[in-house]
């Protein structure tokens, strides 16, 4: 029974689930299909290594994009930064360094663009109450312009 239904699941998973859903959801299920079928001793699966290769290519190239553009570095950074747990996880995910140029200024751009974010999020240009202490801290620990409200 328990057989069965990891079947079901990794039919549903690899026949329209979540695969082309997006790079790390489809990695994710590739990964969900083998952990099902090695679990529960599903012999009939399909292989799906080839797939999986391709998108670790593909995710190890939008890296290099990504670490050689500062600014996108810097926004993604500040995305991570706006969804860290606490404050100290958010300056945390700032602070983390590109090993090449400028940091100093690298932070800065991500902590502005995380309170960009921050504002955006809420209403008419006016950040929600519980960003306001994540705001005045990216403002304290990255010397950056507090937003005009």
């Amino acid at each position: 029974e328990q057989r069965a239904a990891a079947q079901a699941a990794i039919d549903l998973l690899a026949g329209r689930g979540n695969l082309g859903a997006g790079m790390e959801h489809t990695i994710g299920s590739i990964a969900l299909i083998d952990r099902l079928a090695e679990e529960f001793g599903v012999e009939d699966v399909p292989d799906l290594r080839a797939e999986e290769e391709r998108l670790m290519a593909e995710a190890r190239r939008f890296g290099e994009l990504v670490r050689a553009n500062p600014e996108m570095l810097a926004r993604f950074r500040a995305a991570r930064a706006v969804d860290a747990a606490t404050n100290d996880d958010a300056v945390a995910i700032i602070r983390s360094l590109n090993p090449e140029g400028d940091a100093a200024e690298e932070q800065k751009m991500a902590a502005r663009a995380a309170i960009g974010l921050l504002v955006a999020r809420g209403i008419n240009g006016i950040p929600l109450h519980e960003d306001n202490a994540r705001i005045d801290r990216f403002v304290a620990e990255f010397d950056v312009e507090s937003p005009q409200i």
